[in-house]
């Protein structure tokens, strides 16, 4: 891969860049399924303000789940655009009051489907800290790095 962008920057044609340019367009690397999970993102409402310390830990929690499947929506439309392939990694605080279910699966990848499914089960955003991370994949599908699921276990 580092070989590959070398090569791009030498020629200048780095797809980065290049894609930015409006003549340019970036190849589709979005699978059918990441196209349904962007329907389904865009019917979400707006985030509106953040809501105060001493609200209620329902609207604390819903706000929480906006913010994470609007950051999942931007981050299908900038992939997208670029066309980079990914996956999202699952980070838990792994905090004293983290479940054994969000903490197992800290260090995971998974695809936007499955990122979606799991906090569309109402009981896994409650009191959630986790957070993900973007993990840019290899033209095999492969993490760029290999290791990073256990060094964020580590």
């Amino acid at each position: 891969m580092l070989n590959r962008l070398k090569s791009w920057i030498a020629k200048g044609t780095d797809p980065i860049l290049s894609s930015l340019r409006p003549t340019n367009q970036a190849k589709t690397v979005l699978s059918e399924s990441d196209l349904q999970c962007l329907k389904e993102l865009q019917r979400l409402p707006s985030l509106g303000e953040i809501p105060d310390r001493n609200a209620p830990q329902d609207v604390c929690d819903a706000w929480k789940h906006a913010a994470r499947m609007n950051a999942v929506r931007s981050t299908l439309l900038d992939m997208e655009r670029l066309g980079v392939s990914f996956m999202f990694m699952h980070m838990s605080a792994l905090s004293p009051t983290s479940r054994r279910s969000h903490a197992e699966r800290s260090g995971e990848i998974f695809t936007a489907r499955e990122v979606i499914d799991f906090w569309a089960n109402p009981a896994n955003r409650v009191n959630c800290k986790c957070t993900l991370l973007v993990v840019l994949l290899d033209d095999d599908g492969k993490p760029l790095i290999p290791s990073i699921g256990q060094r964020s276990k580590a």
